[in-house]
């Protein structure tokens, strides 16, 4: 094997580590910087999948939200009470 060869192995393997070693978890600036204005309540990965949900509310209105984030893709969607009002954030709960 030449070394040219062996040296664009060892690149090619170093690349790949350096990679996987990226996926590390979301910090809260982070969390919070994604959905903006949106008031960040509670973060917690539902058990048996790899999909995180965030429980948030805005700020401007109280309304609260619900988004289920997956590795490639997510979905928004505004919280309701069991009479089909909207969910309002009240922090003495």
């Amino acid at each position: 094997m030449t070394k040219r060869k062996m040296l664009a192995i060892i690149i090619a393997l170093i690349m790949c580590v350096s990679l996987l070693a990226c996926s590390g978890r979301e910090s809260d600036s982070d969390v919070q910087s994604k959905f903006g204005t949106f008031i960040v309540v509670k973060k917690g990965l539902i058990k048996g999948t790899a999909v995180d949900q965030y429980i948030m509310y805005d700020p401007d209105t109280m309304v609260m939200y619900s988004y289920l984030d997956e590795n490639k893709g997510g979905g928004f969607t505004v919280m309701y009470n069991a009479d089909g009002t909207l969910k309002i954030y009240s922090p003495e709960r």
